[in-house]
């Protein structure tokens, strides 16, 4: 479907990013959305925040945003919607990026497939350089067909055992579905230098370095959440923004990694297999 996608639109595809928390509560959606919009302030490129989380999404509460256009209704319209409507019909934050959710429409979720959302992703990639997703939570169908189509994947945790002891989960999942090592990236969030669960421990024990440290800045964040603006616009000079800022030669300048693989974990009884296995 890509290389259609490809030949159809004349432009070569958008990269896709996952921001997956290792557990609830470790600050996933700050930095997807903060980070969506790095990636539009430092190239002026065309970026798409999308929340997957099709209940209980954070993403427009974060941004004080109203739900507009929603993925059911995106994916019910994709074969008529060009970039002119896609772009009119999105909902635009005042930062510059897009963002989509399924917002109020909860009744229409449950028929969204993981097939709807590797069409939605192929679909956004035509028309944004940068698509980043939130609002994943734990191996559901539709978030493996997230993780599957993207190009990179941060594995968001903090330094405490639960959250270490999930992203080595995570890890070992993630080798199960084939996934290569250069496609995941550990992201310490709410980083403390003094803290007794370090860099060193998790990499021993998730066996992955940590490739990104992200600041522990709370009253900044939560300025920001509180007034719908982008770190950037609220504290410019924070710890916090900067290190986030520091996540886009991360996900813009590395090779893309092929999004799935074929063979035995291409099919979908061999990637629920490799999921239940490691649950």
């Amino acid at each position: 479907m890509a290389e259609l996608a490809l030949r159809n639109t004349g432009r070569a595809l958008g990269r896709v990013t996952c921001v997956y928390p290792a557990k609830g509560g470790v600050g996933a959606t700050a930095i997807a959305s903060n980070l969506a919009g790095a990636l539009h302030r430092s190239g002026d490129e065309r970026v798409c925040l999308i929340d997957l989380d099709l209940h209980f999404g954070d993403v427009l509460s974060f941004l004080d945003l109203n739900g507009g256009y929603s993925i059911s209704d995106v994916i019910a319209n994709i074969r008529r919607l060009d970039r002119e409507l896609l772009d009119s019909s999105l909902t635009h934050h005042a930062s510059g990026i897009f963002v989509i959710a399924q917002s109020e429409k909860i009744e229409q979720a449950e028929a969204i497939g993981s097939q709807d959302i590797t069409t939605l992703l192929t679909f956004l990639r035509q028309h944004f350089d940068h698509v980043v997703v939130d609002g994943l939570r734990g191996l559901d169908d539709t978030t493996v067909a997230a993780l599957d189509e993207c190009n990179r994947v941060l594995l968001v945790l903090t330094q405490d055992v639960p959250a270490v002891r999930n992203a080595q989960r995570c890890i070992s999942i993630f080798e199960r579905l084939d996934y290569p090592t250069e496609k995941i990236s550990l992201v310490v969030n709410r980083f403390q230098r003094n803290s007794k669960i370090s860099t060193d421990v998790i990499r021993d024990t998730t066996g992955m370095p940590v490739e990104v440290l992200v600041a522990n800045d709370f009253a900044a964040l939560i300025k920001s959440i509180n007034r719908g603006v982008l770190l950037a616009d609220e504290s410019p000079k924070s710890r916090l923004t900067k290190s986030i800022d520091g996540i886009v030669p991360l996900v813009r300048g590395v090779p893309e990694v092929a999004a799935r693989r074929r063979g035995f974990f291409g099919g979908l009884l061999g990637r629920k297999a490799a999921v239940d296995g490691a649950q």
